[in-house]
């Protein structure tokens, strides 16, 4: 069986040390089973889950890790998931990934909610697995993969009237959140998605905007129509979904764009209208949204402004030339904006980076420098990639690609920046 080296957690009580076998796989060794059984209902939900490949741990993409933490969170721990065009049987108690129809095996881990994270003690990548696989499954999920919308990403059913969830197979899934992703990382790099919901807005609302489309391009030439997020509370939420926006504010401080009404951001700046969250668990929201900006006029930072200055204009703009920020007056709230997805969201805790005077870049420096940036969990992980590179258990080129797969390439060349700048 090939073994590749990998992380060891069993002396510390804030990961979980998971034994892995071909007996634990073929049915066999039943105390490792109830034993790893405990340790999965002992971990929060994931946060991130990754699978072992070429060596190293990769993160799933964001609609795959919602997809296995609903699951996770439904209490299942083995199921069947279509990923990428493929079936996988996933196993959370022996920590495997198998493809159903090479029997090939691969590891996976994930850390949870709490920071804890659940490791396997030894990975294995692309394992052949003698069949049949004696993982047990309920008639619902061994369908799955054969049936349409089996991956929900809603942690519970949809909690929104007017809104339904959307799966990992959706059409509008991936675009959505690599939209969302793409701009929130810059600010948060360890922000999750939890749920993407599909707006299903009345027959009455819909015809509303398409008129004031249809009149604004007469009156205008173009109706200017954009994407745009608007970040609110789980209880706004609600209300925009079922009644329409009813809250126009003045702009949050430091804003680029003044004005009293709905202030919003462009496609690529998602967490320009980030909110604090306002439940226990953490997560937030975030609608994506059609805005018809027509004629838009700068409206300055300090304005108090409340409508158009004149006729001529039909919304508000950071700057005219390039905007990335929108005001949309009150008395436009409803004909001139529809919201047409909500993605709900979290953001793990990180502590802020710190200086270092390391010379160069070494691999002491470098761990020297994460060390003032990562949380404990994580650095035990990296920790333990550098005593397996000491003790030349994996190649440099491995160690490399371990901590790019544990902290991300973002992070990684900010810690790099950071260093070099000494």
């Amino acid at each position: 069986m090939n073994h590749r080296p990998t992380s060891r957690f069993s002396d510390d009580r804030r990961c979980i040390a998971t034994p892995w076998s071909m007996a634990m796989l073929n049915g066999a060794g039943s105390g490792n089973l109830s034993r790893e059984f405990h340790d999965f209902k002992k971990s929060a939900a994931p946060m991130r889950i990754l699978f072992y490949r070429d060596g190293a741990w990769t993160d799933f993409s964001p609609a795959a890790t919602v997809a296995l933490r609903a699951r996770f969170v439904a209490g299942k721990t083995s199921f069947k998931l279509p990923i990428a065009g493929s079936c996988y049987l996933f196993d959370f108690r022996s920590m495997s990934q198998i493809d159903t129809e090479t029997n090939v095996a691969n590891s996976i881990a994930w850390v949870d909610a709490h920071g804890r994270c659940v490791f396997p003690t030894s990975a294995i990548e692309n394992q052949s697995l003698p069949p049949p696989i004696p993982l047990r499954e309920s008639p619902a999920e061994s369908a799955d993969c054969d049936s349409e919308g089996s991956t929900a990403t809603s942690l519970g059913g949809a909690r929104w009237n007017g809104a339904e969830a959307c799966s990992e197979g959706d059409k509008y899934f991936t675009p959505v959140a690599s939209w969302f992703l793409k701009g929130y990382r810059r600010y948060a790099p360890t922000v999750v998605i939890t749920a993407i919901h599909r707006c299903t807005i009345s027959a009455s609302r819909s015809k509303a905007f398409q008129l004031q489309e249809q009149m604004t391009k007469a009156a205008r030439g173009d109706a200017n129509i954009k994407a745009s997020w608007y970040g609110a509370s789980a209880e706004e939420v609600a209300a925009v979904v079922s009644h329409g926006f009813g809250k126009p504010a003045n702009a949050r401080p430091g804003s680029p764009v003044g004005g009293f009404g709905l202030h919003l951001s462009a496609l690529p700046f998602s967490h320009s209208s980030a909110v604090e969250a306002n439940s226990g668990d953490g997560e937030r929201h975030m609608l994506l949204c059609r805005v018809i900006l027509g004629r838009p006029e700068k409206v300055e930072t300090a304005s108090e402004q409340h409508h158009p200055s004149s006729d001529e204009f039909d919304s508000g703009v950071d700057d005219t030339a390039n905007p990335k920020h929108y005001v949309v007056w009150s008395t436009h709230m409803n004909t001139h904006i529809i919201p047409d997805f909500i993605v709900s969201y979290k953001i793990p805790h990180r502590p802020r980076p710190a200086a270092n005077s390391a010379p160069r870049l070494m691999f002491p420096h470098l761990l020297a420098e994460m060390r003032r940036i990562l949380p404990s969990w994580m650095m035990r992980i990296a920790e333990d990639f550098y005593k397996q590179l000491q003790e030349r258990k994996i190649s440099k080129e491995v160690f490399i690609r371990n901590i790019r797969g544990l902290v991300g390439d973002k992070l990684l060349v900010s810690i790099v920046k950071i260093i070099r700048s000494h």
